[in-house]
């Protein structure tokens, strides 16, 4: 499948007019009323978008779609064919004999599916599951299809808590890093919450998930993510 690359100022693929902007986009809500149909289009609800970036740069220019879209999900913690999730995989890293893909991924269902271990922990009920590599950030991507101002409020979590090594996670508008943080064994929580941010029509929010995973197992470090983004005036 075709890797399309694109930058903050030319979105990629062209979007339609929106004539009834909605007043809040919820993730996990829209994903979960578009799943026949989102694997086909590469967004939901035209504003949320799934990426990889080419190298660990924060540079709208090198991220680029996450090329396959598999359902059920291939997990690449677990390596089980998961149903009921479906994930968006990217650019496959590789050190010595050691492998990991990029993942986006959604459970659809209202259950805990493929929890193994403290190591690898599953995907929750309705809710977004991140893995980065060594190589390439995990990223979703929201464009805004109006002119005025939102209100962002999200979280990214981390339930590998015996874990001892970290993952960074940040909130950028194009290019520029709004909010930013770490995810660790004491730090489970990362809040995203901005008050009153202004947009205009075709301004992208990058939601980011980086695991340099170099001083690590070189393996899945999942993290879970979601997120509220909401018209005001």
């Amino acid at each position: 499948m075709k890797i399309l690359i694109l930058a903050a100022f030319c979105f990629a693929p062209m979007l339609g007019p929106f004539a009834h902007a909605q007043a809040t986009w919820d993730l996990a809500k829209d994903l979960g009323q578009t799943s026949n149909q989102i694997s086909f289009n590469q967004g939901s609800s035209q504003t949320w978008y799934f990426m990889e970036s080419a190298t660990r740069a924060h540079d709208p220019t090198q991220y680029r779609f996450m090329s396959q879209y598999l359902a059920p999900c291939q997990s690449s913690g677990s390596g089980d064919l998961v149903n009921g999730v479906g994930c968006w995989h990217g650019t496959e890293s590789r050190f010595l004999d050691l492998r990991l893909t990029p993942e986006i991924a959604f459970n659809f269902t209202n259950s805990l599916l493929d929890a193994k271990d403290e190591w690898f922990v599953g995907y929750q009920p309705r809710a977004m599951l991140l893995t980065a590599s060594w190589e390439h950030f995990a990223i979703v991507a929201w464009r805004s299809p109006f002119a005025g101002a939102i209100q962002i409020d999200g979280e990214f979590g981390w339930r590998n808590f015996f874990n001892s090594v970290a993952a960074a996670w940040n909130v950028d508008k194009g290019s520029s890093t709004l909010r930013s943080g770490s995810l660790y064994g004491g730090g489970f929580k990362g809040p995203v919450h901005i008050g009153r941010l202004p947009v205009s029509t075709g301004d992208v929010l990058y939601f980011i998930v980086d695991n340099s995973n170099d001083e690590s197992c070189y393996c899945a470090m999942p993290v879970d993510f979601r997120v509220a983004i909401t018209q005001v005036p």
